[in-house]
């Protein structure tokens, strides 16, 4: 945060729950539990995969998934912003209308050049990699979604493990590891890419 105090977060498995802790003074404050069993308003098993960012003004930007859905949300708790943001249904078109894929595996949020968050993961059934951005500040600004790795065509293999996300300016890096079992012999190497914001 700034000052470049120390902030955690981390998913209790056993219980369920999301946590959050700064360093204040001489030690970490006692922890907040932000989502998880037990909680007011976030209730049932939420937290794992978690990520945290802290932006220039101190406030927590977190993505982590609900075990109860396998889904990707968006937490900004100082901000009042709390967002489902992919709950993994896609279209299918193996034959059945519609296809519910876990999503949010390796989760990695950051904010743009405009200071609306976005998140890498991994859509885990499709084994794609994922970019997540956010239309603005206000609670129904709403997310676009765009696979960036996987879903075929020109990109065959698994995508999106380990994804990983910088930005500079107006430049989103992403790294994520990629297996390639369809090469002869199968790869499994690091891949970059960056995106203009």
């Amino acid at each position: 945060g700034p000052g470049g105090a120390p902030a955690l977060a981390w998913y209790d498995r056993t219980n369920g729950s999301l946590w959050m802790s700064r360093f204040m003074d001489v030690g970490f404050a006692v922890p907040e539990q932000l989502a998880g069993w037990g909680h007011p308003e976030r209730e049932g098993d939420m937290g794992a995969n978690v990520d945290l960012f802290i932006d220039g003004d101190g406030n927590a930007h977190l993505c982590y998934q609900d075990g109860l859905t396998d889904s990707l949300r968006y937490l900004a708790p100082e901000l009042g912003l709390d967002d489902w943001v992919d709950d993994g249904v896609r279209l299918d078109t193996g034959g059945r209308g519609y296809a519910v894929h876990i999503v949010g595996d390796d989760c990695n949020v950051r904010l743009d050049n405009r200071g609306n968050a976005l998140i890498v993961y991994q859509d885990a059934t499709g084994h794609d990699l994922m970019l997540a951005r956010r239309g603005g500040m206000e609670p129904e600004s709403g997310w676009a979604r765009v696979s960036l790795r996987g879903t075929e065509g020109a990109y065959q293999g698994a995508f999106g493990f380990y994804a990983n996300a910088e930005v500079a300016g107006n430049t989103l890096w992403v790294s994520s590891y990629v297996y390639r079992s369809d090469l002869d012999p199968a790869q499994r190497t690091l891949e970059v890419l960056s995106l203009e914001l």
